[in-house]
């Protein structure tokens, strides 16, 4: 009984945890690139160069712990 109810609280709590904060965060846009055309392109950028900086990192930890093997 316990493990079912276990079961069940995490289920309901995922799925509040992914759905309440779509409905309001579909509705906003933080930034219209037809407006503001320069500021979406810097975000962009700083997100495409973020992400390339987070895969360098991970690749690297990646390749520290083949080599402490």
């Amino acid at each position: 009984m316990k493990r079912r109810r276990i079961a069940v609280t995490t289920a309901v709590a995922t799925s509040a945890a992914l759905l309440l904060p779509a409905g309001p965060a579909a509705a906003q846009q933080p930034v219209d690139a037809t407006t503001q055309g320069g500021v979406a392109f810097v975000l962009f950028a700083v997100t495409v160069f973020a992400f390339a900086a987070i895969i360098f990192s991970m690749d690297r930890v990646r390749r520290r712990r083949r080599d402490d093997d």
